[in-house]
């Protein structure tokens, strides 16, 4: 039965249909979100990647017109003029002054900052005289147009603006005579700047200027911004940096100016190339809810449709399981689930029919059980009362067989006294059949009682020996006790022990011919003692290895057969030797004959009573291969 806390099929089926939709929507929504984003990205950053290059392109063609206006100066007449010759001279300067103005590109480029330097000397001639704190700028940039070739100086900072130097080196004669220097900053109209987001398609883009050592950074009107923690990663290009500024992150793309130490820097906020991924994402989280809601009632329906045959079934299966063979499931419809129906119902039939010829076939066995334990009783009670009947003449023959020997009625001859030697010897055998008879019956009754004791294994064996040595010497048999003359105790029952030895020794004496010898060992063997009879006769037939301790199974059990015997002696040993808590084995020698063993729980010197306990073999007492004669 399943658990309380078990789902039904019925509520696992949309359970399992819903986790799979989910599943299966978050997958989709996240793939094509990845795919969007990685698209959108890759769409803003090559368009960054467009603009930077273009204002790039941009100032580097303004910056060569820069360099021609500088070389077209430094060439200059009253530059040239006013280097090689006095410095003091009023005219000659105003005439230089007067050069420098030139260098304006536009009507826009008003106002310009030019100075004129000769080579190791302080400024010679300037537009606005003010700008002492220049020198070192400037001065790095002169040791670059020492080179021969014009310039463009590294941004620096002057209060909120940023502004970098150009010049261009004066020659005359084959040397330089001085340098042409003019400040710059970095404006750019409005118009320009409407421009470049109307190219890349948003608001949200800002262009700035940068050295190449990136200390200074400065925007379109020229005005210094803070310059941020640049990351860069390695799974994208090197000229694109990550920042930050506040709570906002920031993409940039940078190029760099021809022939300057300068870099365009065009950047914009991550978020703003997320924008369509994050619409389009949200769009797929309705449509994927709405996906989730309707499939799930897809499926609750379905599942109810799928499961309620089954649920009827499995109905059906439980009555049936308790006994209730009347229940039938229902046959609603043709399909998978129908077909399983009708043939549950055709089981179902055939269960119930077999059930009641099973209970038919039940009521017979008892009846049948009933009238074989009355049989086995009238059995076991004929065999006790003959037993007992069959004793009292054997009693009164062996009696009178006394007297005859004695001679109250007279003198016997010697044939006479053979005669009665004979009736005896058939007397006391049929005394043992009977005994064996009677045993067997206490055994099959479980009612046989044994007096368990510590016995000495040796000094039995050796009067068993003894009792039998007539046997022995009639048939000219030779005859060993190994391990008699050693003391060992065994917890038995004296009476049943001898009558197992007595036994083992009968059967060896009785299938072993003549000039053989009958072999009686004791060994310890742990916590317990061995009783070896061995034999060099004829042994047991394979085949009937398994069988020979059944009651009245004999080795030869022909109609010709040479040895008597009932079959009941091995079984009775055995069962014997079970009840006193030991075991009865045998198997054959490899040089021929039998041997039988013995073996008994060890005894020891406890200084008790015997014990009288009754035992009974039972099924699960062992059984092993054994042999009996």
């Amino acid at each position: 039965m399943p658990g309380r806390t078990s789902l039904s099929l019925e509520r696992k089926l949309p359970l399992l249909i819903s986790v799979l939709l989910v599943a299966l929507a978050v997958g989709l929504t996240w793939a094509g979100y990845a795919e969007v984003r990685q698209a959108s990205e890759m769409r803003g950053i090559g368009r960054l990647q467009r603009l930077a290059t273009q204002l790039a392109e941009f100032a580097g063609a303004n910056t060569g017109q820069r360099f021609a206006r500088l070389r077209r100066v430094a060439a200059d007449s009253a530059v040239i003029a006013h280097l090689t010759g006095r410095g003091d001279d009023p005219a000659s300067e105003a005439r230089a002054v007067a050069a420098l103005d030139d260098l304006a590109l536009s009507g826009t480029d008003t106002a310009i900052v030019a100075e004129l330097r000769g080579v190791g000397e302080a400024r010679r001639v300037a537009t606005r005289p003010e700008l002492a704190r220049d020198d070192e700028p400037v001065a790095v940039l002169i040791r670059t147009l020492s080179r021969g070739q014009p310039a463009v100086g590294e941004l620096y900072r002057r209060g909120d603006s940023a502004y970098f130097w150009v010049g261009a080196p004066v020659t005359g004669n084959g040397r330089i005579l001085g340098y042409v220097l003019q400040r710059r900053s970095l404006r750019a109209a409005a118009r320009l700047e409407h421009q470049m987001r109307g190219l890349i398609g948003s608001d949200n883009v800002s262009i700035h200027f940068a050295s190449d050592s990136g200390a200074i950074w400065s925007g379109l009107g020229g005005t210094a911004v803070p310059v941020p923690t640049v990351e860069r990663r390695d799974d994208e290009p090197p000229n694109m940096i990550h920042y930050s500024r506040g709570d906002t992150a920031y993409v940039a793309v940078y190029a760099g100016v021809p022939s300057t130490p300068l870099r365009v820097l065009a950047e914009m906020p991550h978020g703003t190339l997320l924008e369509r991924p994050t619409m389009f994402l949200r769009r797929s989280i309705v449509v994927a809810l709405a996906m989730l809601v309707i499939g799930g009632l897809a499926a609750w329906v379905l599942s109810r449709h799928i499961t309620r045959p089954l649920r009827e079934l499995t109905t059906a299966a439980e009555a049936l399981s308790t006994g209730d063979y009347a229940q039938r499931a229902r046959v609603a419809r043709r399909d998978e689930t129908g077909r399983l129906a009708d043939a549950f119902n055709t089981m179902a039939v055939q269960v119930q029919r077999s059930h009641d010829d099973l209970e038919q076939q039940i009521a017979e066995s008892r009846t049948l059980a009933g009238r074989l334990d009355e049989a086995n009783r009238a059995k076991a009670d004929f065999l006790a009362t003959m037993s007992h009947e069959l004793r009292t003449p054997l009693n009164a023959i062996g009696g009178y067989v006394d007297l005859l020997e004695m001679g109250v009625r007279g003198p016997i001859t010697a044939e006479q006294r053979h005669d009665l030697e004979r009736v005896r010897y058939n007397q006391r055998h049929l005394l043992t059949l009977i005994g064996n008879i009677l045993d067997f019956t206490r055994l099959d009754a479980q009612k046989m009682s044994y007096e368990l004791g510590d016995v000495r294994a040796d000094r039995a064996a050796s009067e068993i020996l003894t009792a039998v040595a007539p046997l022995l010497e009639e048939k000219a048999l030779r005859r060993e006790c190994i391990g008699c003359d050693r003391r060992l105790l065994v917890r038995a029952d004296r009476g049943r022990l001898e009558q197992i030895l007595l036994n083992l020794l009968s059967n060896a004496v009785r299938f072993t011919p003549a000039g053989g010898t009958v072999t009686l060992t004791l060994e310890p063997r742990g916590d317990q003692v061995a009783v070896v009879v061995s034999d060099t006769g004829i042994g047991v037939p394979e085949d009937k290895l398994a069988a020979i301790f059944e009651p009245f199974v004999q080795i030869d059990s022909g109609l010709t057969r040479t040895v008597g015997g009932t079959g009941l002696g091995l079984t009775i040993s055995r069962e014997l030797a079970r009840g006193m808590g030991g075991d009865l084995t045998a198997a054959n020698r490899p040089d021929g004959g039998a041997r039988f063993t013995l073996t008994l729980p060890a005894g020891g010197e406890r200084g008790c009573e015997p014990t009288a306990i009754s035992r009974q073999p039972t099924a699960d007492s062992p059984q092993p291969p054994v042999i009996s004669h």
